[in-house]
């Protein structure tokens, strides 16, 4: 049945409406397919889809479990500390779901809090939204701005100088 990605694609179709008319169990049903076959983006729009009232099917269980699917089939060896976050230059190209990942992480988010992934999550947000910003996508302004925000909470403190750091040795 076609490749991960043209499934994705299809998913996007119903979800949007885009040449077909908007179905949101189709747009999920094709999502999961893909993600099933390791494509990220249709494992990141399902965490997205669950976690956004939006859709009417809001399950934060889901959300976390497809966002942290994402964030694995980029990070082959996933988040540990033998395989900093912030080295991962893969993620650049995914900053919304290091938002996503770095918010529900942090305290107060639907994850089991871990600030230092958090952190370096959000840093990798703010790294490819800025990407994205230098390649006039205006479109990922209002996240960039969000994700500074976050990024300026004390909570990151104890973690903040490590990760910097490492993200400049990355560099």
């Amino acid at each position: 049945m076609g490749s991960a990605q043209a499934i994705a694609n299809l998913g996007y179709c119903y979800l949007y409406g885009r040449e077909l008319e908007a179905n949101l169990s189709q747009a999920i049903a094709y999502f999961k397919i893909a993600a099933d076959r390791r494509n990220v983006d249709a494992a990141y729009k399902l965490g997205d889809i669950y976690s956004n009232p939006r859709w009417g099917v809001e399950d934060k269980e889901l959300a976390n479990y497809y966002f942290e699917a994402a964030g694995h089939l980029i990070m082959d060896e996933g988040f540990n500390a033998y395989n900093p976050i912030v080295t991962c230059d893969k993620l650049l190209d995914y900053p919304s779901l290091c938002l996503a990942l770095g918010r529900e992480k942090s305290v107060g988010g639907s994850m089991p809090t871990d600030i230092d992934a958090a952190y370096q999550f959000l840093k990798m947000a703010e790294r490819g939204y800025q990407r994205n910003l230098t390649n006039g996508q205006t479109m990922c302004q209002k996240a960039f701005e969000a994700v500074e925000k976050m990024l300026a909470d004390n909570q990151y403190d104890p973690v903040r100088e490590e990760v910097d750091a490492l993200l400049e040795e990355s560099d």
